[in-house]
């Protein structure tokens, strides 16, 4: 199951209910004080900021009600005074029923530019939707989940990513943050996925199916004349599962380390023990490609029944409180225990959320996989 829910997405409800109930105190106090004082005085200006106000906060019809109970407020009381009916009155009249004229134009184009956002969203989740796919539920022993949460709605597309293939060598997974956003992150990820999903089921040697992904985004680098500096690298971390082991393996190119969730609630950080450079920045430093490791010396660990494995991007790791502290994710999931995937990265996002205050900086992705114990269903 994969869930990309918007951080920053507004509330609406109870905002909306204040904004209505301030607004509709205004006018009333602007009648009550237009009849309660001598006629040189006037209410027109208060008339005229409720109409000004709602544009900017309410939807479009709920503002075309508030500017007709204007209008007709603001021409109850110039008929009500009609010793001054041809004298400042029906300016003031005037003047309120530009501001509402005005406003509805406004609210009409603010609309519409709502709408387009809208669609705009809407076509980019269907764009990182393709590129990125839904974690198999099940690969062999194995229970997997994936969970997407952007910083704000409209950085719907970004360059975090992963994917999670089954292949004849083991469940082979990759989380990946491409520094940059918009359709040149997208295109770098595209590139990514599409090269790691390619080598996951064709070579043996999990070391060489980094080095393939690398080769590709240095490759696509060169066609592109460079890749900018905003996406010219990578961080990425590899895991390789065998099936029926009770163990996994880690390579990890400059990327916060994965936590690992024991069965009985312990929580271990798998840090490198040699820490790599990001994807394709050898070749931006050096000029060339790091040859590819020999697995052996790739970072092993045990990965008992009932573990969860929690991979994720440095959207977690940089979440920050309001006093600027980070996140801890090893300490946010100590001591819980988790019976699958989707209850483990659904806790780590809560958690996420909790701390930032549901105000997120960065996107978050996440990927777990549960050790399922054989046979279970």
């Amino acid at each position: 199951m994969q869930e990309r829910p918007q951080a920053g997405t507004q509330r609406r409800g109870a905002p909306v209910g204040g904004v209505w109930a301030g607004l509709l105190v205004l006018l009333a106090a602007a009648a009550v004080f237009d009849l309660s004082t001598p006629p040189q005085y006037t209410a027109g200006p208060f008339l005229a900021a409720a109409p000004a106000i709602a544009v900017g906060t309410l939807p479009f019809r709920q503002t075309c009600v508030l500017v007709a109970a204007t209008a007709a407020i603001a021409g109850a009381l110039t008929l009500q005074d009609r010793d001054e009916f041809h004298g400042h009155g029906v300016v003031d009249l005037i003047g309120v029923l530009v501001v509402c004229v005005t406003c509805l134009v406004l609210a009409r184009l603010r609309s519409r530019d709502a709408r387009q956002l809208a669609s705009l969203h809407t076509l980019a989740e269907l764009l990182q939707d393709c590129v990125v796919r839904t974690p198999p539920a099940r690969a062999g022993n194995l229970a997997c989940a994936g969970r997407y949460r952007a910083a704000r709605s409209e950085a719907r597309i970004g360059g975090d990513a992963y994917a999670v293939e089954d292949t004849v060598f083991g469940v082979r997974v990759v989380v990946a943050d491409v520094r940059g956003k918009g359709l040149g992150a997208i295109e770098a990820v595209s590139v990514l996925l599409g090269a790691f999903r390619e080598a996951a089921h064709y070579v043996g040697d999990f070391a060489h199916v980094v080095h393939r992904t690398e080769l590709s985004l240095d490759r696509e680098g060169l066609r592109r004349g460079g890749i900018d500096a905003a996406e010219g690298f990578t961080t990425a971390v590899f895991a390789e599962i065998p099936h029926g082991a009770a163990e996994l393996r880690i390579l990890n190119r400059g990327h916060p380390g994965p936590v690992l969730v024991g069965p009985d609630g312990s929580v271990r950080v798998l840090e490198p023990g040699t820490y790599e450079l990001p994807l394709t920045l050898p070749r931006r430093l050096l000029g060339r490609t790091v040859p590819p490791q020999d697995d052996a010396a790739l970072d092993q660990h045990s990965f008992p029944v009932g573990a969860t494995l929690l991979l994720f991007t440095d959207g977690v790791t940089e979440a920050r409180d309001a006093a600027g502290t980070f996140l801890d994710p090893a300490a946010a999931l100590a001591g819980r225990r988790f019976a699958d995937p989707d209850s483990a990265a659904d806790a780590l996002l809560s958690a996420v959320a909790q701390w930032t205050g549901d105000t997120l900086d960065d996107d978050v992705a996440i990927v777990a996989v549960t050790h399922r114990p054989p046979g279970d269903a």
